[in-house]
């Protein structure tokens, strides 16, 4: 079997996550990578939507707290959103619950301003 490319596998998930967000109405596109940390350099940008931090993994077996902590510490004062692609599985989101908590009352408070 042949050696992964890690770096190639990584971009496909990217793509992949942006093309999702794409075919639903939501802008987005993949950032520059660089070596080191940057907090503005997450995997993937939402302009729309610049207080998300957007962790790509695709693996199979995944340490979701470890990955979120390690997204934590590299998103300075953004929300933190993995995104999981796993074979033959439904990829998941997975965000803190406080984030999810605000998400709800911004949509109850939508809502509410729609239907009065």
């Amino acid at each position: 079997m042949g050696k992964i490319n890690s770096k190639a596998k990584g971009k496909a998930n990217e793509l992949k996550a942006v093309n999702i967000l794409k075919e639903n109405g939501i802008e987005a596109r993949r950032s520059q990578q660089f070596c080191g940390r940057n907090p503005d350099a997450s995997d993937i940008l939402t302009p729309e939507f610049p207080s998300l931090y957007w962790e790509i993994k695709g693996v199979e077996s995944l340490s979701v707290q470890t990955t979120m902590e390690r997204a934590r510490e590299d998103c300075a004062s953004k929300d933190p959103v993995l995104i999981w692609f796993k074979n033959r599985k439904k990829p998941l989101a997975i965000i803190e619950f406080d984030h999810l908590i605000r998400l709800l009352k911004d949509n109850k408070r939508l809502n509410e301003l729609i239907n009065g």
